[in-house]
């Protein structure tokens, strides 16, 4: 990861709740966001991997298995009463790269297909890749004072990409990712990015035309 970004389980600890949220296309009167008094707020993080190696090349993994807070989706701000619905991600990748994702190991099929999504906003130079989410939310009581309760989602999401040739890990890949869900009929949405993923190669004294002479090496952000 580049240095000079926080680590994700650092962010996540310290922001869980804490989100950068914006409110867009309102379909009820704000005050409906929350019967709690406070405006409904939406976190989560996935983890996405760059793998290298000149066989089978450059591979792109998105994992959101895990535990709140370091992974995940998650409205906090809820009762039990709350109504969570039409939670995506989408994910933005460079254009050139043409991805094509399928699930992972593990991946929870409440999250539908990774696919591309001309209907997404738009970010110059990214294709938009979005996954739905068609499960449930586990609403957490608040269990210390300041502490905010929250929903979570049930299902979580774990995708790779089709190998890419070797040549793209000779340069920087940067992504982002927008989290969307409505929340008692009002919409809201986050965007976090650009990461920028590129692994720095350890080789050994064969010779680099070998299949076998990089390392495999990994870059991991949090997304």
């Amino acid at each position: 990861m580049n240095n000079s970004t926080p680590s994700r389980r650092a962010v996540a600890k310290s922001a869980a709740w804490a989100a950068p949220v914006i409110a867009i296309g309102v379909a009820a009167p704000a005050a409906s966001a929350s019967t709690t008094g406070t405006p409904a707020g939406l976190q989560g993080w996935v983890t996405v991997t760059e793998s290298c190696s000149p066989r089978p090349g450059t591979q792109l993994a998105i994992d959101g298995a895990g535990s709140y807070p370091d992974r995940g989706l998650w409205v906090f701000n809820t009762t039990p009463t709350t109504t969570i619905a039409d939670a995506t991600m989408t994910f933005y990748f460079p254009s050139n790269l043409k991805l094509t994702w399928s699930y992972a190991a593990g991946s929870s099929r409440l999250w539908s297909p990774l696919t591309r999504d001309a209907s997404a906003p738009s970010i110059t130079g990214m294709t938009a890749y979005t996954t739905r989410y068609s499960g449930g939310f586990v609403h957490v009581p608040s269990d210390a004072p300041g502490k905010p309760a929250y929903s979570y989602a049930e299902g979580q999401p774990r995708f790779a990409a089709e190998p890419l040739p070797y040549g793209h890990c000779q340069s920087t890949i940067q992504a982002y990712a927008r989290r969307s869900v409505v929340v008692d009929n009002e919409q809201i949405s986050f965007q976090r990015g650009p990461i920028s993923l590129r692994p720095t190669f350890a080789r050994n004294s064969v010779s680099h035309a070998d299949a076998g002479t990089a390392a495999v090496t990994t870059l991991s952000a949090g997304l």
